[in-house]
């Protein structure tokens, strides 16, 4: 039975696929022969009206047919608002570059095993191909792969798809039937074989594309994914919406401000400066953050407390205890961010010192293992303090750019508009302040960032005093800025005497900000020479 949690899931999930693609060689009905090509059938006489065998060639290929009921399958898709697309390929067709054309748009793929009798062979290529041609995007797309096939074996037909990509047997799943790595997931299912017992696995074609739902939930089920494909479906659906404020006639207002512009190609970023915010306005509109709201986190705590013995706060307190379920739904609502709201719980040993102790290591209290608790906690960060980058833009160096130099973590602290527009003929100093790496999981730190050299996650703590700023030179190039060099799939930049600076994450402008005003502050310190009294009285 689906619980409540994987229910919301799949309703997100529902909302947000649109396109499939079938491929079966049986998909849509064999062409009949031309008449002007068939030979009259002579007439049987009175004497030759017994009925003869079919060869056993015609017996057994009868038998090895799986037709496969289209119409169903697309009406049922198209009853979830999903557009289904069918390729049934004649024997001897070339369709691996017509499938992977469609598949590149396609949100799930459903594939005969048996194409014209192969044995799989075409089919195997297909999904090889495919995910190929994925991993050389630049943007790798989630992919729910569905075998559908009227042969018995489906583990064995797992398994061989399993050898031809490359992977361990720990990618198998659910009794070796299903295949699952990274945003890939795999599955086989049998067509209805009119037996007397059904299969668990064979499901007919009505009922294939809510199972395909339930299979790609199982790739994204989680409160931030919910949240992130209720974003992006409604970006989908809200499209008219966006190009109706995005407009033709803002052209002639774009061409004149890329003319008055000192440098007019910062205007074509500009422009993508005002789409970003009106896809936050309708993300807003919509609402997508309700999907992880106290009704949804509800059902994701049933399924956790299902899922894993009694929670004990992990390592938040120094002696693990339990919390209550009335307990944990009030730090949910109320939070524990203000001290008057720490007053008023129900356990006996959760005063306020206990609860400052959790709030300081939430997501201890919702699961038993602190590795698990840490690492998570650190990806919120690292996510809601730096700029994702992906192949582009380049990298350039300025406020809030951080660098791994010989072994230290730094962040430019030079003023955005001092970091473009540079003559290339006069190098520019750059000032950075240093970053203090926090020695153990629970020290105080601001940030967290991935480091380049150790594939981990890292938790730095800032010095802002001005004593600590290190400046270094550097030329800029014909954009007139200092952009990094991709070397290895590493990116870095080059200060005078090949020092070498690894990028290492762009903070989101606002932390970039707070930066620069804890830097200011410390600058902005007044030394006085006052009555000691005076000054001892403040602390009071």
């Amino acid at each position: 039975m689906t619980s409540a949690f994987m229910a919301h899931v799949e309703e997100v999930v529902t909302d947000f696929l649109e396109t499939a693609l079938v491929v079966d060689d049986e998909g849509l009905p064999k062409a009949a022969p031309r008449q002007d090509e068939e030979e009259p059938a002579a007439a049987p006489s009175r004497e030759n009206l017994t009925l003869v065998e079919p060869a056993a060639e015609q017996l057994a290929a009868a038998q090895a047919e799986h037709p496969l009921s289209t119409k169903e399958l697309i009406d049922a898709f198209a009853d979830m608002g999903i557009v289904c697309g069918v390729l049934a390929p004649m024997e001897g067709d070339e369709i691996r570059a017509r499938f992977l054309n469609a598949a590149e748009r396609a949100d799930l793929v459903v594939l005969d095993w048996e194409l014209h009798r192969d044995g799989g062979a075409t089919a195997l290529q297909l999904i090889k191909a495919l995910l190929d041609q994925d991993g050389e995007a630049e943007r790798r797309r989630l992919r729910i792969i569905a075998i559908y096939t009227g042969q018995t074996g489906l583990a064995s037909i797992v398994d061989r798809v399993r050898i031809t990509l490359g992977l361990s047997k720990e990618a198998l799943a659910e009794d070796g039937i299903a295949l699952t790595s990274d945003n890939v997931r795999i599955v086989a299912f049998s067509k209805p074989l009119g037996g007397k017992e059904s299969h668990p696995r064979e499901i007919a074609e009505p009922d294939l594309p809510s199972r395909l739902t339930s299979e790609f939930a199982q790739l994204t089920s989680g409160l931030v994914p919910g949240v992130a494909l209720a974003a992006l479906a409604a970006v989908r659906n809200e499209t008219h919406r966006l190009l109706q404020a995005l407009r033709a006639d803002m052209d002639l207002g774009y061409l004149g401000h890329r003319v008055a512009s000192s440098f007019p190609e910062d205007a074509e970023e500009h422009l993508v400066d005002i789409v970003a915010a009106e896809i936050a306005s309708v993300l807003s509109d919509g609402a997508v953050g309700s999907r992880a709201d106290l009704g949804v986190i509800r059902s994701w705590l049933d399924d956790a407390a299902a899922a894993s013995p009694p929670l004990d706060c992990g390592s938040a307190l120094a002696k693990p205890r339990s919390i209550g379920r009335t307990d944990l739904e009030r730090m949910l609502t109320v939070g524990l961010g203000r001290d008057e709201a720490l007053d008023g719980y129900e356990g006996a040993d959760l005063g306020k010192t206990a609860l400052r102790a959790v709030r300081r290591q939430g997501a201890h209290i919702f699961t038993n293992s602190s590795a698990a608790a840490d690492g998570s906690s650190d990806i919120f960060a690292l996510r809601m303090a730096t700029r994702t980058l992906y192949t582009r833009p380049a990298r350039i160096l300025q406020l809030g750019t951080v660098v791994l130099f010989r072994g230290d973590f730094m962040v430019c602290v030079q003023p955005r508009c001092d970091s473009v527009r540079i003559d290339p003929a006069e190098p520019r100093s750059f000032p950075f302040l240093p970053f203090e790496v926090a020695d153990s999981e629970d020290s105080e730190h601001g940030f967290v960032v991935e480091d380049p050299v150790g594939a981990r996650l890292v938790r730095l703590r800032l010095r802002s005093k001005p004593f600590a700023i290190r400046t270094f030179t550097f030329s800029a190039d014909d954009s007139r800025s200092v952009r990094a060099r991709e070397v290895k799939g590493r990116w870095n930049f080059y200060a005078t005497g090949s020092r070498r600076f690894q990028w290492v994450a762009d903070l989101k402008p606002e932390f970039s900000q707070r930066v620069a005003v804890d830097l200011a502050a410390e600058l902005a310190r007044v030394g006085l020479t006052e009555s000691e009294l005076v000054r001892l009285s403040k602390k009071g």
